[in-house]
């Protein structure tokens, strides 16, 4: 689709979406172009073939899919308070999608490995209290 305006920056106040000019039909685009780059992110955290560090497993998989997680929360929350039959055809269609690349992160072993290496050391290195719950909670969902 043309000038998808959920591939672009926004300039409006404070980054907020220019909720007039989007289509609904902008969203499955805006998915898939936003798994390809957060694949492609993924995919280097987990190749990375130096030692896991907060900032480079951790706070990278955090940062991993911007264009996927604003596209994303734009479609769910709108589909919650202004749906319409196309809108809820696209969050069918489109959920098994985002759901088959979320599962490619979680069970990836090589990301697990990295994750669990972080909270098996948690106790040796100076995490913030921030840090180690966020930690725990990636170990977590991985397990």
């Amino acid at each position: 689709m043309e000038n998808n305006i959920l591939l672009s920056a926004w300039d409006t106040p404070l980054q907020t979406p220019p909720f007039l000019s989007i289509d609904v039909e902008m969203y499955p685009e805006a998915i898939s172009k936003g798994i390809d780059e957060a694949q492609r992110n993924v995919q280097a955290i987990a190749d990375n073939s130096e030692a896991p560090t907060f900032a480079n497993t951790i706070e990278a998989l955090e940062q991993a899919s911007p264009l996927l997680d604003r596209a994303t929360a734009l479609l769910f929350n709108i589909n919650e308070c202004h749906t319409s039959e196309r809108l809820q055809q696209i969050v069918m269609d489109m959920t098994p999608v985002v759901v088959r690349y979320e599962n490619s992160v979680w069970m990836d072993e090589r990301l697990f490995a990295r994750v669990r290496q972080l909270h098996d050391d948690m106790d040796g290195l100076s995490y913030s209290e921030e840090q180690r719950q966020v930690l725990e909670k990636y170990y977590k969902r991985f397990v």
